[in-house]
């Protein structure tokens, strides 16, 4: 049976058969580019290096070093040409990592089997706060938050979207200096503003197959900054309370709140917990989980960004095995966020609570048993599903 997931055979043999291609012509493409950056840049470098000895012997700097004016002309000459290498190398990058702009929205199209232009990538944009408010995590009446590269994606008949994104409040840090004025000593209490940092990685939102009628907020348990971990209920815009699951290890990595215990202990069952754990092996980082009442379901990543993966530039001359590997190297950073949605199982029919009276009607007509409400509210809910 062939995997859900995209392999790196696969995506070698796209490579091979298309996509080889499609960078060539780009090369080709920006090779005049190329050229006239590294003329341009050259002959900059020889005016300026003219000037510089030039300059030397009109100052007659040679009586003042010794008759040894040659030396410090070639070493200026050398620094200059090092700079002016360095200056080539690293606008060809740049171009590169703009031409990533493409690469991406190319191989996200080859991962999830859709066309590119069905693929939303726009570099300058970020989640938007109504998304934001809506996943219900970070509270934003006292957080600020900025971003980038949004990048929205159709994925097995739902959609998933991706957004770098980082959260910071202000930090007012008062220091105390002494000062002294017409003899007398005054201590002068001094205010710093300083941006603290709560998240900076990337923000995932996916839809559902199916409505959740419950709310869970998975929450970072190893949060080693204190001013954070004393502030955290000011910052997470979370409702309910905190659980404990019988799972220790999992309660290491995890607070777990929710507004239901009984239905979120069904969804968070062994299953599912071992599941956010492979998510966990693929993709390291702190991550803040949300299992949204409705379709939603969210989750943030800290230390991983599209920005980061963007930055892995294609070879500054044609090369294809080079190619081949910054290339695989971006297939697979996206292709694990994508994994993301069959680790989990997002497209299954899950999270859903059944209407009580419904569940009761339908289980007295099967076993021919009455069944009370408080009892039936404690089983009348699907848990997480393993697939075979």
């Amino acid at each position: 049976m062939k995997s859900i997931f995209k392999s790196e055979e696969d995506f070698n043999q796209f490579f091979d058969r298309v996509y080889y291609n499609v960078i060539s012509e780009y090369y080709e493409g920006y090779k005049n580019r190329r050229k006239n950056i590294i003329i341009s840049k050259v002959i900059f470098g020889v005016i300026l290096s003219i000037f510089f000895v030039i300059i030397t012997n009109v100052i007659e700097l040679n009586k003042y070093t010794g008759g040894h004016v040659w030396l410090v002309n070639f070493f200026v000459v050398a620094a200059i040409f090092a700079c002016i290498i360095a200056s080539i190398y690293s606008e060809i990058k740049n171009d590169m990592i703009k031409k990533n702009d493409h690469t991406i929205k190319d191989i996200l199209a080859f991962i999830s089997d859709v066309s590119k232009e069905q693929i939303e990538y726009e570099p300058n944009k970020m989640v938007s706060r109504s998304s934001l408010n809506e996943a219900g995590l970070f509270n934003l009446d006292r957080v600020e938050y900025n971003g980038k590269n949004f990048t929205k994606v159709p994925y097995y008949k739902n959609t998933m979207v991706f957004s770098d994104m980082c959260t910071y409040v202000y930090k007012i840090d008062e220091t105390q200096k002494e000062i002294y004025k017409n003899g007398k000593k005054y201590i002068r209490t001094i205010k710093t503003k300083k941006k603290k940092f709560l998240f900076d990685g990337i923000y995932i939102g996916a839809t559902m197959n199916k409505k959740s009628k419950n709310q869970i907020y998975l929450i970072p348990n190893n949060t080693s900054d204190k001013f954070i971990q004393s502030k955290i209920r000011n910052y997470i815009n979370f409702r309910g309370y905190d659980i404990v699951l019988e799972n220790a290890e999992f309660s290491k990595k995890y607070k777990v709140f929710c507004d239901d215990e009984i239905q979120a202990r069904y969804i968070l069952s062994m299953s599912l917990m071992e599941r956010i754990n492979k998510v966990d092996d693929i993709i390291k980082g702190k991550k803040y989980i949300v299992f949204k009442e409705g379709k939603r379901f969210t989750m943030c990543i800290e230390g991983l960004s599209i920005e980061k993966i963007k930055r892995n530039a294609l070879p500054t001359f044609p090369n294809k095995e080079k190619e081949r590997k910054v290339l695989l190297k971006i297939f697979n950073e996206l292709n694990n966020l994508l994994k993301i949605y069959h680790i989990l199982d997002l497209g299954n029919d899950l999270y859903t609570k059944y209407n009580v009276d419904d569940f009761i009607s339908t289980a007295g007509v099967q076993s021919a048993v009455k069944i009370d409400r408080a009892q039936a509210e404690k089983i009348a809910t699907i848990s997480f599903k393993a697939k075979e």
